[in-house]
């Protein structure tokens, strides 16, 4: 049953007459910080919690909401540092250890929250959503049979939660698995039409089938309903791109980097929105955000080629498409500048050639590079391991 809002403060109300009368009771004051949290009152909660913490330094209730308020205002790093200090202390229940996981999760810290969770996806009583948690971190770790099995186990516990079915759509998206990509992801719909990964995967469905129209109206949807979601911003940005619409492209694109600053292939998608609009330098910032990341991605190399082969700059070209070879012999990027080079295209003819390639195949299932980028971090698996079937030569 819903609370509205009006009942909350109502109750707070009446919990703040109670402490104003026993100001020391600590379950009032963890009920209070509660109820402030509810109404996303977040500082007045954190303020509740910090001036009890004062008198009752070693209270680890106060501590353990402390951490849930820093997670509830994005603070992740103060959540971990205060719930890897209770570990420390001994406190080790499974609510505790999620917590912390799901804390490293948005840190990146992958690894870590994975190691946690395996040690707790048996007590399904305390921490029901350990499964489709642990799920989440082997996909960004890439150990995708394992991502399956365990949204496969939650979904199973949980046979009327779309949360495991719409991951489990994703993950098939990523595997390319687009017939069950979108079964799982319109069962998902079926049990909540908000599903941020079933909206997403059905849109980039429509990607693969070249239809930009209705792969758009599901990113529409995905984006209202979870603006600060950077996997559906980047979809919305693709297929603007693949209807060459590059401003609306690059506005989408940039916004999904701004949530998802980790996403190589988005910030390449940037950088070719950038370069098919000739806006080399914003390109040039795109790719080397990109190498930022990782320094040995031969397709970064290969873009930073094809920027200086753009601007005339044909030696430092050729050095950096031999770097992106040496890196990846099979990057589509490097393999690209290369074609610029023996044709030694001028300016005009390169931005003619890249605007073209976005809508082009690259491979030998006729994906284009629109759609490629879209799919997992790792989107260069694919294209390295076919010869190009763009005619650019």
């Amino acid at each position: 049953m819903h609370t509205s809002e009006s009942e909350i403060r109502t109750k707070l109300e009446k919990h703040n007459e109670y402490l104003g009368q026993d100001p020391n009771n600590l379950r009032l004051i963890t009920e209070v910080a509660t109820l402030h949290m509810q109404l996303g009152e977040i500082d007045s909660a954190r303020s509740m919690l910090t001036n009890a913490l004062v008198d009752n330094s070693q209270d680890a209730g106060l501590k353990f909401q402390l951490a849930s308020v820093e997670m509830a205002a994005g603070q992740f790093e103060k959540a971990i540092e205060i719930l890897e200090a209770l570990q420390a202390e001994g406190i080790d229940n499974p609510v505790l250890v999620y917590n912390l996981a799901y804390a490293y999760m948005f840190v990146y810290r992958h690894s870590d929250a994975k190691a946690l969770l395996l040690g707790i996806i048996d007590d399904a009583t305390y921490a029901p959503d350990a499964a489709l948690l642990l799920s989440r971190a082997c996909h960004h770790l890439g150990d995708m049979d394992e991502a399956i099995k365990y949204a496969t186990i939650h979904q199973q516990m949980n046979p009327d939660n779309p949360a495991s079915t719409g991951v489990l759509a994703m993950l098939s998206l990523d595997m390319e698995d687009f017939d069950n990509a979108q079964r799982f992801a319109e069962d998902a719909l079926t049990k909540d039409e908000r599903n941020l990964e079933a909206l997403v995967s059905l849109g980039h469905v429509q990607l693969h089938v070249q239809n930009s129209k209705d792969a758009i109206q599901y990113f529409d949807k995905a984006v209202a309903n979870h603006p600060q979601s950077g996997r559906a911003w980047a979809g919305h940005g693709l297929g603007q791109m693949m209807g060459l619409n590059l401003p609306a492209a690059i506005e989408d694109l940039e916004k999904a980097v701004r949530f998802m600053p980790n996403h190589i292939g988005t910030w390449h998608a940037l950088a070719w929105s950038y370069l098919a609009s000739n806006m080399l330098d914003k390109a040039e910032e795109a790719f080397n955000s990109a190498n930022d990341i990782d320094r040995n991605f031969g397709e970064t190399y290969g873009g930073l080629a094809v920027i200086e082969i753009h601007r005339g700059n044909f030696q430092a070209g050729k050095e950096l498409a031999e770097k992106s070879l040496r890196l990846d012999p099979g990057s589509f990027s490097g393999r690209f500048a290369k074609i610029l080079l023996i044709n030694r295209a001028s300016p005009e003819t390169a931005q003619k050639l890249v605007t073209k390639i976005l809508n082009s195949s690259i491979d030998e299932s006729g994906d284009k590079l629109i759609t490629v980028l879209g799919r997992n971090p790792e989107f260069v698996k694919k294209v390295n391991t076919t010869e190009t079937k763009s005619d650019l030569h």
